[in-house]
């Protein structure tokens, strides 16, 4: 690509069509220039292109990462719950309660739940009797 900048040259300081001389002028190749120019803007334009992504890119990662806590969280529990029933239909005898205690407290804990106590009231109606189990954390 050529740039070209002229002007004409007159007899006397003020220009007049009779007063006309020669057009002087210069031609520079720009081509160069030009290159140089699109190639920077395309730079630039992939810079903030790229930075775009990262941004995109980043939010997809915390987001990722929270979902997999969550579904960790999830796993977790469910794991617990199964551990206490479990141990629920291990009772044979009232002396083993104290087992699905422990293991609820185990559960509780494993998953940082803070708690003070369990108690469990067992009644039974065919002797009228309540007993109460506890297990303090």
């Amino acid at each position: 690509m050529v740039e070209i900048d002229a002007e004409g040259v007159y007899s006397s300081q003020r220009p007049c069509s009779t007063d006309f001389l020669y057009t002087q002028g210069v031609a520079r190749n720009i081509s160069d220039r030009e290159l140089e120019e699109a190639s920077l803007q395309g730079q630039q334009e992939s810079a903030r292109r790229i930075g775009a992504h990262t941004g995109q890119i980043r939010s997809a990662y915390r987001q990722l990462q929270q979902q997999i806590k969550v579904r960790q969280r999830q796993e977790a529990e469910a794991e617990s719950i199964q551990k206490i029933r479990d141990a629920i239909w291990r009772i044979s005898k009232a002396e083993q309660i104290d087992d699905v205690l422990c293991t609820i407290h185990d559960s509780l804990r494993g998953l940082d739940i803070d708690f003070y106590g369990i108690s469990i009231n067992h009644v039974d109606k065919s002797r009228s009797i309540v007993r109460h189990y506890s297990f303090a954390g």
